[in-house]
């Protein structure tokens, strides 16, 4: 689909039984610090794709264009948009809490140190939200040859945190993703993905 088409409010699917339900659009719902992105936008998952559809309400932020380019048709929300306010959900999960909070502080001067201190935590609960390489991969800018430096978790040592490089090679003139552990090519399975703390 085309950036243009996907609006705030939208449902959207990839064609492969996943569906994404788009929150918001703006510049600061950046995948991670240090993304040039500045047209990005805040989704919902609403289907998974997995059996056990896991992963449905949690949110994630990502670029126009990957969305646009991940989303292959709109479609009617099978599932209302969760709009409960934090007293009548307690158990609604810090990241949602915040982003509820923050509309609210809309309304104070942006000066208020309460607004600042809402962005901080934005800020810091984004440095440590670990995301599904499967739901969401890594973005790379656009670019033949780029990488980006993540912390990972993998199959092979699910408890362990290592160190990797996310990378994009070109040879022959076609685009290629991959993993880099101490220099060489990983030949293993990443399970999850999360920004290097500032």
């Amino acid at each position: 689909m085309r950036k243009e088409d996907i609006k705030a409010g939208g449902t959207y699917s990839n064609g492969k039984g996943r569906v994404r339900r788009v929150l918001d659009i703006g510049p600061q719902y950046k995948l991670y610090p240090g993304v040039a992105s500045e047209e990005n936008l805040r989704y919902e998952i609403v289907l998974d794709g997995s059996t056990k559809n896991s992963s449905v309400g949690k949110q994630r932020n990502m670029s126009l264009q990957a969305f646009a380019s991940w989303a292959k048709q709109e479609i009617s929300a099978s599932v209302p948009p969760k709009t409960g306010d934090i007293e009548k959900n307690p158990e609604m999960d810090i990241s949602t809490a915040v982003s509820l909070l923050m509309k609210k502080a809309a309304k104070y001067h942006p000066c208020d140190p309460v607004v600042n201190a809402l962005h901080m935590a934005i800020e810091a609960l984004k440095e440590n939200e670990w995301f599904d390489v499967r739901q969401q991969p890594p973005e790379l800018p656009d670019r033949d040859v780029c990488g980006v430096p993540l912390l990972v978790k993998a199959e092979e040592a699910p408890d362990r945190t290592v160190f990797m490089v996310y990378q994009r090679t070109c040879p022959r003139g076609k685009r290629k993703e991959q993993w880099l552990y101490q220099g060489r090519i990983y030949d293993g399975t990443v399970l999850c993905w999360r920004a290097l703390p500032k």
